[in-house]
């Protein structure tokens, strides 16, 4: 399984997995540190045929509740990979 953790500061952004050929398995990791939706959307997860299963986790320390730019974060994946 390939893993891709979003990192707070500069590299590590979701639009990097635009330009890389993944396939298999993916896992995306503490997507609550993405601060633009647009950021998933340029992932372009939709363009990455070979990949068979997406995992996406958020860190909440015990908030349940997805904030505003997450549900928008999901929406825009979610958007792309139905395309």
């Amino acid at each position: 399984m390939n893993i891709f953790v979003v990192r707070a500061k500069i590299g590590n952004s979701l639009e990097e997995l635009h330009c890389l050929n993944l396939k298999g398995e993916l896992s995306i990791q503490h997507l609550e540190r993405v601060t633009n939706h647009l950021d998933a959307k340029k992932a372009n997860i939709a363009d990455k045929k070979n990949l068979m299963m997406l995992t996406l986790s958020w860190e909440r320390n015990g908030l349940s509740k997805l904030e505003e730019e997450d549900e928008k974060v999901l929406e825009a994946l979610r958007t792309s990979l139905q395309s």
